[in-house]
């Protein structure tokens, strides 16, 4: 094994001196030609944050164990990762360790209670099998710097991409509507009719309606069933005159059933193994499917092609563009571009960038290396539970994450979860309801399924409310994305963003800032109708109780019923 160590000199940061000049880096390559390179970390006494996104999204993650897995994206209600990954982790004392990302990596985070970071490198196992190379290189860069928030800005200068404009503005101002909590499968021509109705009726936004699963006749076939769907034509056409964008959930997959299975199969539209034979994978609405090769441009032609038809036959807007993670294939799994094959994470990569060639409105649940999109990415389906796991606690540590890893423009998953579990039909805990609501109000956007209706006028009355509110600050929120395009700066920021050296502010996980200017504090917790709020420097007004308080500061059992989100104005 051989080992190599050089300085990395910044000659690119002239508009930027501050930054590189703060920065002292070391590149460090790990040489093995016969097993895996590998090296670790000592966590030490500092916060942690980065990685993978994780069902049980914690921040800072420094008290998690993860066993080893590799850094590609998958399901994390199947797979050991989550849906968005980058190979950068950052700590409290500004240390920031960076793995290029043609690594073939495996990453372990304190297991057993080690108290380590860990890397190493196989290009023999799954999913990094391929026969191109035998040469194991583990590439890293570790750099120091004299803050967290130092270490994170150089790390976007020098690594990630920023976005190369926003979304679609109504996005930020408007809520979505989604079929799927609400109805799950059960969906029909008349079901959406009603439900826009209902919208309308309740006075909350006409915005975007989303058409989510089992509106296909085979999953795969992208056609419309038409004994659940008569006329989608028409249809659209009466939801766009309410005053509507209608969307449609897609997939990359397709169940051998389907008319269009042996369409891309004679094609080799789909991902092969070594024999060249189309893999089968198992995914939550079929045993036996083939996954679409993103990485041939003949087969993403072909994909993009039927999408644009029901564009242009029935006058859907957008889609909502489902999984897309590595990790659904299975073993020896071989793609169209050979450069995936040992960097499988480029697959996810490519879906993403089918997913930017549909405009503003678009959303993907995947990311790597795809933080130049201008288009909003999803959290992973939540339960409708209090907790971390994956319930509403995990809500900002999981906004905070995505922002960490470049990925500033968040779609939070529908208010009071995906309802799980519920075999009577029983909803979500009301106030559990009320207070996701509120928690995400200051996030990008709002997604409503499961409606305000279903409960009683309270719940009404107090949604209106908070859609009003995030509608009051959209703007302001549109403003923050626009200048995130030229600075590289997230919307949603940790509290210590404005105060890297606040050891309360490192570790606090249930209040996040808006840009530098709003900071939010929902109350997560059931039957509360207080919290503790902690204000770093700065002064802060307190809008709703008309006072104004100088940071840092805790403020002990701030009153919060359960009709008020406490946030609190910086003066500039």
């Amino acid at each position: 094994m051989k080992l190599l160590v050089t300085q990395e000199h910044e000659d690119s940061c002239e508009e930027e001196k501050m930054i590189c000049h703060a920065i002292e880096c070391h590149k460090i390559l790990w040489i093995n030609h016969i097993g895996g390179a590998m090296d670790c970390f000592i966590l030490g006494e500092d916060d942690w944050y980065g990685g993978s996104e994780m069902i049980h999204q914690r921040w800072p993650i420094q008290d998690e164990t993860l066993t080893w897995y590799p850094a590609v994206t998958g399901d994390p209600l199947h797979h050991p990762t989550g849906n968005v990954v980058e190979n950068l982790w950052l700590s409290s004392s500004g240390f920031l360790i960076y793995v290029e990302r043609e690594v073939p990596l495996f990453v372990s985070f304190n297991e057993s209670g080690s108290g380590k970071l860990c890397f190493s490198t196989s290009s023999k196992k799954h999913p990094y099998e391929t026969e191109e190379q035998d040469q194991h290189v583990l590439t890293y860069s570790i750099c120091s710097a004299t803050t967290i928030k130092e270490a994170y800005t150089y790390s976007m200068h020098k690594w990630m991409q920023k976005p190369m404009d926003i979304p679609n503005e109504a996005m930020f101002q408007y809520p979505i509507w989604s079929t799927w909590a609400r109805y799950k499968r059960d969906i029909n021509e008349s079901v959406m009719l009603r439900f826009a109705e209902e919208i309308r009726t309740a006075g909350f936004p006409t915005n975007q309606l989303q058409i989510d699963d089992k509106w296909e006749t085979c999953y795969g076939d992208l056609t419309f069933d038409l004994d659940k769907f008569p006329n989608p034509e028409g249809m659209v056409r009466e939801l766009r005159n309410e005053g509507f964008a209608v969307t449609l959930w897609v997939h990359p997959f397709c169940n051998t059933e389907c008319k269009m299975y042996k369409i891309g199969e004679e094609n080799e539209f789909w991902v092969k193994d070594t024999e060249g034979d189309v893999i089968e994978v198992k995914w939550w609405n079929g045993d036996t499917a083939a996954v679409l090769d993103t990485t041939n441009e003949l087969a993403v032609e072909w994909y993009v092609d039927r999408l644009k038809t029901l564009q242009s036959e029935y006058g859907i807007v957008s889609f909502k563009f489902d999984a897309g993670e590595v990790l659904w294939m299975d073993k020896n799994f071989v793609l169209h571009n050979p450069e995936a094959n040992l960097q499988p994470n480029i697959y996810s990569n490519a879906y993403a960038e089918i997913a930017a060639r549909f405009g503003g409105r678009v959303e993907v649940r995947v990311g790597y290396d795809s933080q130049h999109l201008p288009i909003f990415v999803r959290m992973f389906d939540k339960f409708s539970s209090w907790d971390y796991a994956n319930g509403l606690k995990t809500l900002i540590p999981n906004a905070l994450q995505l922002s960490l890893m470049g990925y500033f423009y968040i779609l939070p998953d529908m208010i009071g979860g995906n309802n799980y579990g519920s075999v009577d039909g029983s909803l979500p805990d009301r106030e559990l309801y009320i207070r996701w609501l509120q928690a995400t109000v200051f996030l990008p956007v709002i997604q409503f399924s499961i409606t305000p209706w279903d409960y009683d006028d309270e719940v009404v009355a107090i949604a209106k409310k908070m859609v009003d509110l995030h509608e009051k600050h959209a703007n302001y929120m549109i403003k923050t994305a626009m200048e995130a395009t030229i600075s590289g700066n997230p919307i949603i920021r940790p509290l210590w963003w404005i105060a890297p050296d606040d050891t309360e502010a490192l570790k606090i996980d249930s209040q996040f800032l808006v840009g530098d200017g709003i900071l939010v504090a929902p109350v997560l917790d059931k039957g509360k109708k207080r919290r503790n709020i902690y204000l770093p420097e700065g002064k802060w007004a307190d809008v709703q109780k008309g006072k104004t308080h100088e940071g840092p500061q805790w403020l002990f059992n701030y009153d919060a019923p359960l009709n008020i989100l406490p946030f609190f104005i910086r003066h500039s």
